[in-house]
């Protein structure tokens, strides 16, 4: 046999047993999501999922406007022109089902363009637990990201409550290795930044990363109030540790907790995050400490438990 039969051959093998792969890691993911939200809601959510990444693409190439997408989607739900209380309506009724809101770059986009902040007026006021996709942005990279990578990156995300007419603007805290900001130092550090949720944010959705998931820890307005007013003090408090980041141990997921418990948030609603399936699963790392004691640079504990 010549040596380019036994190339051919291998290379068929090889792809053979990509294409293997690629349906086991295809039918895990279907699984998981079957177990996690039902047969009815897990299939519902696949369909749903991918009509919102083709309308998003479709929307980058140019074939739709942003206004045809958002008609597309959410046309049959809201009308062509709703007003802000309206979308918050029908936004609240999805999160008293208890599952995590499905929150899209054709919403998010909608609501910037047209009332030009995310805030109260439009999403329900509450401190969320955001998750999206992680891999390429380039198509058809998010379809291979939403739905053969199950883990997701997670971020806070605060929803000030309006008052006397007036609504701040939502907030995001994010932790990722310190390169991702393209901010001086040591890049492998676990570095943490909070910042307006407006488009060019780190964890505001794209084209790239169309879909995400909104879970609401809390809706009581004091709790939103403290944790907001004690955003940028915790993410301090992850910067100042001067942590080595690490996939497996120490991720951004784990700073999640840290943030939360040094914010403010009551611990009962950080159990109930601990014990959630799907949290736990589409969030690796976020049950895990940051660290167990004082670092060698005097900065306190931050675990995902009370000390």
């Amino acid at each position: 046999m010549s040596i380019s039969s036994k190339l051919l051959r291998w290379g068929r093998r090889g792809l053979g047993l990509l294409l293997c792969l690629l349906a086991v890691i295809v039918l895990l993911n279907l699984a998981l999501t079957l177990m996690l939200f039902g047969p009815q809601e897990g299939f519902s959510r696949i369909a749903s999922d991918w009509e919102r990444i083709q309308v998003a693409h479709r929307v980058e190439s140019g074939e739709l406007t942003p206004d045809q997408a958002f008609e597309q989607i959410y046309g049959a739900a809201l009308g062509s022109n709703p007003t802000p209380a309206q979308i918050r309506r029908w936004l609240t009724a999805d999160l008293e089902q208890d599952e995590p809101m499905i929150w899209d770059v054709t919403l998010a986009q909608y609501l910037t363009r047209r009332f030009g902040a995310i805030d109260g007026r439009s999403l329900p006021p509450g401190v969320y637990l955001g998750a999206g996709p992680i891999g390429p942005d380039a198509w058809p990279g998010p379809i291979f990201t939403h739905y053969l990578v199950f883990p997701r990156h997670g971020y806070v995300l605060v929803v000030p409550p309006p008052r006397r007419g007036a609504a701040a603007a939502a907030l995001e805290a994010t932790a990722s290795q310190r390169q991702d900001f393209r901010e001086s130092g040591d890049g492998k550090d676990l570095y943490a930044v909070v910042t307006d949720y407006q488009p060019g944010a780190f964890d505001f959705p794209t084209a790239g990363e169309p879909v995400h998931d909104l879970f609401m820890l809390t809706s009581d307005p004091e709790e939103i109030d403290a944790v907001a007013a004690q955003l940028r003090s915790a993410a301090r408090h992850v910067d100042q540790a001067q942590l080595k980041y690490a996939l497996l141990s120490r991720n951004s997921n784990s700073a999640l907790s840290c943030f939360l418990r040094t914010a403010g948030l009551p611990e009962h609603r950080i159990a109930r995050l601990r014990r959630s399936a799907i949290v736990r699963l589409r969030l690796p790392g976020i049950a895990r400490p940051v660290w167990k004691a004082q670092n060698s640079n005097g900065i306190e504990a931050c675990t995902s438990r009370s000390n």
